[in-house]
């Protein structure tokens, strides 16, 4: 996406030639692959290539930013069949039919340890999959694919619904970290913690707008945001430890969400100060 804003497109379209040129039958997207991954059976004998779930609704996301971008239909309707594998991975994720994709038996989504580890439904995931079915809609409806664009369409809708039902905390004023099944419970069970993460599917704009903007004065409060970056965890949360890579830690990009998601929802005091 930064090679693409930049207007670095041939830099764009080598980088995703290269995960599909490693796209699994199933149509999953590596999470990473080791610069000497051709000297070992990286893909059989190592889990990360395979470790995350977000990296394909991600795939998504970054051939559809690269066609609004660029204006280059001709690269979408080439590697159509990729982005449809991609879209039937992730959609047959949702195992329970609840209208919220998984990270359990997937693999993460932004968190990949710590005292937040492991989630079974993270919002951020479903903050990156509906961000894809948005861009995945519109490049079927350019390509003449019809069936699919409304297909695609109507998920949506359920999976917005469903992120508002499951994760919005009306007295708190924000939106819950993930569902998770501590201690290998047989049901889901809401995680209420209050993390910067909430900020990805602000970011693209996909939350209920006053929600929003209640949601980014948590970000924007000295629970969560310092004087050198926001927070993953609100400092309130018996779970925060400042030390913590995944459960406390100060990163840039985290900050980053948080201003784009500020400006997206008309709070440019949140923003201009991350």
């Amino acid at each position: 996406m930064a090679t693409t804003a930049v207007g670095h497109f041939e830099t764009t379209r080598a980088a995703l030639d290269f995960l599909r040129k490693f796209q699994r039958e199933d149509g999953k997207i590596p999470h990473e692959i080791s610069q000497s991954a051709a000297l070992i059976d990286w893909f059989e004998d190592y889990p990360y290539p395979w470790a995350s779930a977000d990296a394909t609704p991600l795939f998504i996301i970054a051939h559809a930013d690269y066609w609004q971008t660029s204006g280059d239909l001709d690269y979408i309707r080439r590697y159509w069949d990729a982005l449809v594998r991609a879209y039937r991975f992730t959609a047959g994720t949702d195992t329970d039919g609840n209208d919220l994709v998984e990270n359990t038996g997937v693999g993460h989504g932004w968190v990949e340890g710590g005292l937040l580890y492991p989630p079974h439904e993270e919002l951020y995931q479903q903050g990156v999959w509906l961000a894809a079915l948005e861009g995945m809609e519109a490049m079927a409806t350019a390509l003449g694919e019809t069936d699919l664009a409304a297909e695609v369409r109507q998920r949506a809708i359920r999976v917005r619904a469903a992120i508002e039902r499951t994760y919005w905390l009306e007295d708190e004023g924000f939106y819950a970290f993930a569902t998770w099944k501590p201690d290998g419970a047989a049901a889901p069970e809401l995680l209420p913690e209050n993390t910067v993460l909430q900020a990805v599917p602000l970011w693209w704009r996909l939350l209920h707008p006053e929600r929003a903007r209640r949601a980014l004065e948590q970000v924007g409060s000295a629970q969560m945001a310092t004087d050198w970056g926001m927070r993953i965890l609100s400092d309130a949360s018996s779970r925060y430890d400042p030390l913590s890579y995944h459960h406390g830690s100060v990163w840039p990009l985290f900050t980053g969400w948080a201003s784009m998601a500020a400006y997206r929802y008309e709070k440019p005091h949140i923003g201009y100060q991350a």
